[in-house]
């Protein structure tokens, strides 16, 4: 006699919010933010600004009930790029963000300029174990 254990986890869907997209002005390496106070989305708009001569504000949020993501691409060397959020998911443990990532058609037609996308998100506050996927 064989036994099959399934475990299945409660997964929830969790409301966020695109608050800004950007193809110019994010770090030359990809990296992931996670904010829960101001001072590091403030730094990150500072460097943007004076690297894309761009005048963008750092997003006004309430940071006891509400945190940030800022997901940067990285470095591309044309336009075409784009990185969104597509859902994010909560269980009881974790918040799984899940991440996607565009890139031009092979033989598209593309700006001919370096570009560093990014993508700012808003969310609930939570402490718990963040996890990004593509």
């Amino acid at each position: 006699m064989y036994f099959v254990c399934t475990s299945f986890v409660n997964t929830a869907s969790v409301n966020f919010e695109t608050l800004l997209q950007s193809s110019v002005g994010g770090p030359q390496t990809a990296e992931i933010i996670v904010a829960k106070e101001p001072g590091i989305v403030n730094e990150f708009f500072k460097k943007v600004n004076s690297t894309s001569g761009s005048h963008l504000a750092a997003p006004k949020i309430d940071y006891s009930k509400e945190m940030l993501f800022v997901i940067c691409m990285g470095e591309k060397q044309s336009g075409g790029y784009q990185i969104d959020v597509s859902t994010i998911e909560e269980t009881a443990n974790t918040i799984t963000v899940f991440v996607k990532e565009t890139t031009p058609e092979e033989g598209a037609i593309v700006t001919t300029m370096i570009t560093n996308p990014f993508t700012v998100v808003k969310l609930k506050t939570s402490n718990k174990r963040i996890i990004f996927r593509k």
